[in-house]
């Protein structure tokens, strides 16, 4: 989960009764998840319509995400993820970097029955940079590299909550590609903390594109794996929009 902040992740890590906060209202991470790649070949490029705004791309609470409601915590910037992960990769800070002419990030969306949430994020990209991304998505080492960044932002995390985190690891998992998607990485990290106990945090991205509008979409869970049904039902709805350039 390239990118995540540890202010955003402590929300999370709140939520699961680890630094002794409140857990009455849902909270939400920020950032990218992370993680088992599989890829597809992109679809061709084509302009969207002048009036596309990145905000037209973006997650909502539509059929498909039942129990879900909008939850408090950090806005994200609607950035894409990959400029963190450049020394892993070993490229260029210019061979990723984003040259959007807009960004949006939907609204972070939680369950707080099964303790998932979910949010995506949109750019409307030049000519070329869909492909460019999706062939970064191939790179051998993109799923693990993913993962440590996914390790480093929970480790910060924990110990912007006052507590100190021990033994953590990152393991990459392996997940299916949804219909219509360019890319997916899933990762768990585990770590023991001084507040005693286990921080255990899923996180998922699906990666999707088209036309020069990319999307991605965030699931994190903090008990459980998010399901196939939900991660498809959230891509299905993206897939659709993008399809409306």
């Amino acid at each position: 989960m390239a990118g995540m902040g540890a202010a955003a992740l402590a929300l999370t890590l709140a939520a699961c009764g680890l630094t002794g906060g409140d857990d009455d209202e849902p909270t939400a991470p920020q950032g990218s998840p992370t993680t088992a790649i599989t890829t597809v070949p992109v679809a061709p490029t084509t302009a969207p319509a002048p009036s596309a705004q990145a905000a037209d791309f973006v997650l909502t609470t539509a059929a498909g995400l039942t129990g879900f409601a909008p939850a408090t915590g950090g806005d994200g910037t609607g950035a894409p993820p990959f400029i963190a992960l450049a020394s892993c990769l070993g490229v260029s800070p210019a061979d990723v970097a984003d040259g959007s002419t807009d960004q949006a990030a939907g609204a972070n969306l939680a369950n707080s029955g099964t303790g998932i949430t979910l949010w995506s994020a949109a750019q409307i990209v030049p000519a070329g940079q869909v492909e460019r991304d999706a062939g970064l998505l191939r790179h051998p080492r993109f799923a693990d590299c993913a993962a440590e960044q996914a390790k480093t932002d929970a480790l910060a995390a924990i110990e912007a909550s006052g507590a100190t985190a021990f033994d953590a690891e990152a393991v990459v998992l392996e997940t299916p590609l949804p219909a219509g998607a360019l890319g997916r990485t899933s990762v768990v990290v585990v770590a023991g903390t001084s507040a005693g106990g286990q921080a255990q945090l899923f996180y998922d991205t699906v990666y999707l594109g088209s036309g020069q509008v990319e999307a991605q979409l965030h699931l994190v869970g903090r008990i459980d794996q998010p399901g196939e049904d939900l991660v498809n039902a959230a891509v299905a709805q993206l897939t659709a929009k993008l399809g409306q350039q």
